[in-house]
C-alpha cells in the first residue's frame, strides 16, 4: 500500500456527499504489508501489518484454508 499519488496502491477514505456524489482521499499515513507463504503442511499463511505515522498498528497472523 506505498503508492505516491493517488490512483496508486494505498488507503483511500470515501465519504457520500449526497445520493449522487463521493469524495475520496487518500490517507498517505497509513501503511499496510501483507507476506503470503505456505506452510510446511502446505497452508497458505499471511503475516499481515499496519503502520500508522510509521509507527506499528497492527499484527496479525492467519491461515487460510478452502471451506468444503
Amino acid at each position: 500500500s506505498e503508492g505516491k499519488r493517488f490512483g496508486e496502491p494505498g488507503f483511500y477514505r470515501v465519504q457520500r456527499v449526497d445520493a449522487s456524489r463521493v469524495r475520496v482521499w487518500r490517507v498517505r499515513s497509513l501503511v499496510e504489508h501483507l507476506r503470503f507463504h505456505e506452510d510446511r503442511n502446505g497452508v497458505l499463511c499471511c503475516e499481515h501489518t499496519m503502520r500508522f505515522w510509521g509507527m506499528p498498528a497492527l499484527a496479525l497472523s492467519y491461515r487460510l484454508r478452502p471451506t468444503a
